[in-house]
């Protein structure tokens, strides 16, 4: 089973899991971990932690697993939860935590009481590449009987990057259809540059020329959410150099903490609160984090080194297509990192049969989605 891992995976730097709202990306490590042998585990339960009132209203463990050379810190969290920051009544110092009241999944290694629940492997964004590949592991491993035998009905996938270089090009038909670019621009490109916006011939002056225009079109745009303000990288321990230089040059941009004002909102201000709490020293003690293991918690650690050698997981989709499996696949329609235009051409290669036409999602009244279901012998995608 060692040898099937996927290499971007295989990191052997430490990872420190983030704060609430963590659990997610957590259990993708974790359930990689049930598929590989020679695995150390400690752990420690936590019943308090700095920021909330009163013991916590479910079971949470932390501690550290050992893979061969590698050193992870987890997160698991039993049952109902976990917590968020308090966003709207911070007022500086320690965030708040408050109770989130939605269930999330569960972590099913060397807890055999969960082998039984049935599993939904989920993850977002460039998980998009990773859940795929463990859920092809897991249906291996269960196809040739390798214990523990676990009860996969399926995978969620939110936003998900699958295929890069289709990705890419998805942007340009992404920013027309948002009508971020013109008609005019639009033809100029897809005529001069042949739908094809990567890697492009620099001999190729009009092509150069009209994505040299599409890019000052949408260079001040938040490209997470275009609808949303567009702020610098939230941190809230900068070389003081760095931020002097970012105030001077981005004055706009510059963040310090959440305003008081909400039209002056930005979606970093909330990730400040997890810089803030998991640096906190007491926080670190509450979760058994061993002092010195990692300088400062970063929400998203760039110094880790990974091999990006998985471009494409269309054909992996495809096969898990055979496999039985329910799955739900979710894109925002204001995304431009991961378009859903890209999306719904992925789902539309598997050439699974349209079962429910596409229609709005209404939840009191109001328009929350549109969706589409697709089935394939007892395969279904929605």
């Amino acid at each position: 089973m060692a040898s099937q891992v996927p290499k971007l995976l295989t990191s052997t730097s430490f990872t420190a899991c983030g704060a609430p709202k963590w659990l997610t990306y957590c259990w993708r490590l974790l359930l990689l971990l049930v598929l590989l042998p020679h695995v150390a585990f400690s752990g420690q339960i936590v019943k308090y932690l700095p920021g909330f009132d009163g013991e916590l209203p479910f079971k949470l463990e932390t501690g550290y697993v050992s893979v061969g050379d590698s050193e992870l810190f987890y997160y698991f969290i039993e049952s109902q939860g976990p917590l968020e920051f308090d966003i709207n009544h911070y007022k500086g110092g320690l965030p708040k935590l408050k109770y989130y009241p939605y269930a999330w999944t569960k972590w099913l290694l060397e807890h055999p009481q969960y082998l039984l629940v049935q599993l939904f492997i989920g993850g977002d964004s460039y998980s998009g590449i990773t859940v795929p590949l463990i859920t092809q592991k897991v249906v291996e491993a269960n196809e040739a009987m390798v214990y523990p035998y676990l009860n996969l009905k399926g995978y969620l996938l939110g936003s998900p990057t699958t295929d890069q270089l289709l990705n890419a090009n998805a942007k340009i038909i992404f920013a027309h259809r948002m009508a971020l670019i013109s008609d005019q621009l639009y033809e100029k490109l897809k005529t001069s540059c042949n739908d094809s916006y990567v890697d492009v011939d620099p001999s190729n002056t009009a092509c150069v020329a009209a994505l040299g225009t599409y890019e000052m079109c949408i260079k001040d745009l938040y490209t997470n959410d275009i609808l949303e303000p567009s702020c610098v990288f939230a941190s809230h321990r900068e070389n003081s150099e760095t931020v002097r230089r970012s105030a001077k040059e981005n004055p706009k941009n510059f963040i310090l903490s959440p305003p008081r004002i909400p039209e002056l909102w930005c979606r970093n201000f909330n990730y400040v609160l997890a810089y803030v709490w998991s640096n906190n020293l007491e926080v670190q003690d509450a979760l058994h984090a061993r002092k010195g293991a990692v300088s400062t918690w970063q929400r998203c650690n760039q110094t880790l080194s990974y091999t990006k050698d998985v471009q494409s997981v269309i054909d992996v989709h495809r096969y898990l297509s055979n496999k039985g499996l329910e799955v739900l696949v979710q894109n925002g329609d204001r995304d431009m990192v991961v378009p859903f235009v890209a999306t719904q051409t992925w789902i539309k290669s598997l050439n699974l049969t349209i079962s429910d036409e596409w229609r709005p999602c209404l939840l009191m009244a109001k328009l929350q989605a549109n969706s589409e279901q697709l089935s394939h012998e007892f395969f279904w995608l929605v």
